[in-house]
Parts: structure tokens; sequence; C-alpha cells
């Protein structure tokens, strides 16, 4: 039976806090863990903020002459951002770096690796995050219009 629960954890100092649920069956059978809820807690104000490794979105979509590529970490992970044309050639690399949990953008301007102006068109934008627990990869299409 699938019941509705909550759980509050009370008086945690800010952090970062990570949360999963198993369901445990009849004979102590338990599931295995769901996907992990990862949550930052300040204590300004009580503000939670869900953090989770995602590509979160692309603005503005078409673009011209600069688009913001925004983006979650849920842990440190090693974050790779690619731009490719339909083609499947690399445009440019954006970030290729290791970075903490947070919440991040990055400009992209319409250029490719050699400085030079990218042609109108679609492009695909590839998110990679490469974590102790996992690696993440997320793609979305970008327009850039001249």
């Amino acid at each position: 039976t699938v019941t509705n629960h909550f759980y509050i954890d009370n008086n945690l100092p800010s952090g970062i806090y990570s949360y999963y649920i198993t369901a445990l069956y009849t004979g102590n059978y338990q599931s295995g863990s769901s996907n992990v809820a990862t949550v930052e807690h300040t204590d300004a104000d009580g503000i939670i903020n869900t953090l989770n490794t995602e590509l979160k979105g692309i603005y503005p979509n078409p673009f011209n002459p600069t688009t913001t590529i925004s983006y979650n970490q849920q842990q440190a992970a090693q974050v790779k951002i690619d731009i490719y044309n339909l083609k499947g050639q690399k445009i440019i690399t954006l970030v290729n770096r290791e970075e903490a949990a947070g919440e991040y953008s990055i400009v992209w301007n319409g250029l490719n690796q050699d400085g030079n102006p990218a042609g109108s068109g679609i492009y695909l934008t590839r998110f990679e995050a490469d974590a102790d627990n996992g690696r993440y990869v997320s793609v979305k299409k970008v327009v850039l219009l001249k």
C-alpha cells in the first residue's frame, strides 16, 4: 500500500544534505533506494534550495548575439559543456572544469573555438557532469539567428 509521508529535519546547521527513500515490505524485505534528493539548507530565513544535477535551460532561444546556459550541480563534479552543430562537429567547449555543488550559468556569444562567428542554424548544447555518484548527460537544442 502506498501512503503519503513527510519528513522534517529540525535544527540542522547550514549545509548540503542528501535524502532517499526505500520501501519496507512484510517479512523485512526492503526495496532499493529511490533517486537521491539533495537540498541546500541555509540559516538565512530558513531558506531551503533543492539542488539537482541538471541542464536547466537556455535563454533566450533563439538568440542573437548571446544566450545564457543555466545548470545545477548536486555535488562536486567534473563539468563539461560543449556546443555541436547538427553534423556532430564540436563548435566550442564553454566549460571544462571541476565545480562545487551549486547553481551556475555560462554565456555563449555565438563564436566558435577559433573566435570566429558561428553561422545561423541549430546547435546542440551537451552538458556532462561526472561525479562520485555517477555521470549525468543532457543535450538541448539552441538556435542561433543572425
